[in-house]
């Protein structure tokens, strides 16, 4: 049997509680957690606007970081390797392992790898956490991978075990093919991201959400705005002494022949000596678009996403030099935490816990440089005697040469420190390397 959590947890003589009949109820969801926002449309914010996933989803600047981050982690490769010495230094691709290929390619057979977890990036990035069902069978063998919604998901401890119980009630039968019920630890693979237990991940759009809200309704307000033939709001004044007879009968034919776009450059015809006066501040002294692009910038803050990579109008156009460090830097502090968090997760729950097999994504790809960096980089590899060149070959995509290229080479003239170079041979005079004496 594979080792995991759960199947230590056996061997030390303890048992799970048997599995309640899977009917768990959502009535008692509270405001603030993923069960009250899937029923409510959101939690309330300062705006007056309620904010949940699938909400801030419809700002350009949100999913443009979920779709960055998703797609950028999917796009790896992730490769499971034979750990050939205890340090994990010295390793094999381990592709006989039957889980090599369900992690790399097909974890179930609805979803390719990349499909999975894309899937799963967008779980954390929503709710904080990624929930997969590793259906069993009867070895404890994993026969496939099912991601499941957070949304539908609640996590409690056991009073009896001190273990997780999760809870999964689906809200329509139309998802994943996961049926409801309480799960024990060893049936599921969870990567929680960022929050205070260790155990749970809270959402970056719920704790994050007013400025999100902000944005939107910045967005909103600009529609309208424009809709209405952008320009400020209007009263009608009528003169001194005078009496309106309807106001809401002249308001209303204003608006049927002034308030849209379908009627800007119509005349406007007044009776009883009225006059139109333009009150408000325009966007343009409400520094709108500065607003607007500030709000952009906090989404990417949230998210820790570079500005540049959202394409922000406002924002100060990047330098080659300046966009490579910043897809350097994307790499390092945006992807390559959440790529650690997974491959860990996996690594206990999917691998087993005993360091003999682990994961890793291939960053190689997302790191690379241009084509002139590679080169230079390839060659110092090579001569410095650290890669073989058909491991360089290999990186550039090309066929292998074979023979001589197998090997490690170095340049010479490379001494020990504090040793002095031999000095070179002298070559026995031929008639090819002969002094040539200049002729008179």
């Amino acid at each position: 049997m594979i080792e995991t959590l759960g199947s230590l947890y056996r061997e030390a003589g303890h048992e799970f509680p048997p599995v309640q009949e899977r009917s768990e109820s959502i009535s008692s969801a509270i405001p603030g957690t993923s069960a009250y926002d899937a029923l409510t449309f959101g939690t309330p914010t300062y705006t007056g606007r309620s904010i949940n996933p699938m909400v801030a989803s419809t700002s350009t600047a949100v999913w443009a970081c979920k779709k960055l981050l998703s797609e950028s982690v999917a796009s790896c490769s992730l490769l499971t390797y034979n750990n050939l010495s205890p340090d994990g230094l010295v390793r094999e691709l381990a592709t006989t392992d039957y889980r090599y290929r369900m992690l790399r390619e097909q974890p179930n057979p609805e979803m390719s790898s990349y499909q999975w977890r894309q899937f799963g990036m967008l779980s954390l990035l929503d709710w904080g956490n990624w929930f997969n069902w590793l259906d069993l069978d009867g070895r404890g063998r994993i026969r496939q991978i099912y991601p499941m919604r957070s949304d539908w998901m609640v996590v409690l401890r056991n009073p009896q075990t001190m273990l997780l119980e999760y809870r999964y009630q689906p809200l329509y039968p139309f998802g994943t093919p996961v049926p409801a019920g309480i799960y024990h630890p060893d049936e599921i693979l969870h990567v929680p991201g960022m929050g205070w237990d260790g155990l749970i991940g809270y959402s970056p759009i719920a704790m994050c959400r007013n400025a999100i809200a902000l944005g939107m309704s910045m967005e909103e307000y600009s529609g309208r705005f424009i809709a209405g033939g952008g320009t400020k709001k209007v009263a009608l004044v009528a003169p001194a002494g005078a009496t309106v007879k309807d106001p809401e009968k002249t308001k209303a034919d204003w608006r049927r022949a002034n308030g849209s776009l379908n009627n800007v450059g119509d005349v406007a015809v007044l009776h009883g000596g009225m006059d139109v006066k333009t009150y408000g501040v325009s966007q343009a002294e409400a520094q709108f678009l500065e607003g607007r692009s500030f709000q952009i910038a906090e989404v990417a803050r949230i998210f820790n996403v570079p500005l540049g990579m959202l394409h922000d109008a406002l924002s100060k156009p990047e330098t080659y030099a300046s966009a490579e460090q910043a897809d350097q830097r994307f790499v390092k502090y945006s992807i390559r935490p959440w790529c650690i968090s997974i491959e860990q997760r996996i690594n206990t729950s999917v691998l087993g816990s005993n360091d003999k097999i682990t994961c890793q994504h291939d960053l190689t790809d997302l790191l690379r440089g241009d084509l002139q960096s590679q080169m230079n980089a390839y060659k110092t590899g090579v001569t410095g005697g650290i890669v073989m060149p058909d491991e360089a070959r290999a990186k550039l995509d090309l066929p292998p040469y074979g023979g001589p290229a197998k090997k490690l080479y170095m340049q010479g003239q490379m001494v020990e420190m504090g040793k002095t170079p031999p000095k070179p041979k002298a070559l026995p005079l031929t008639p090819q390397n002969a002094p040539v004496t200049p002729q008179e």
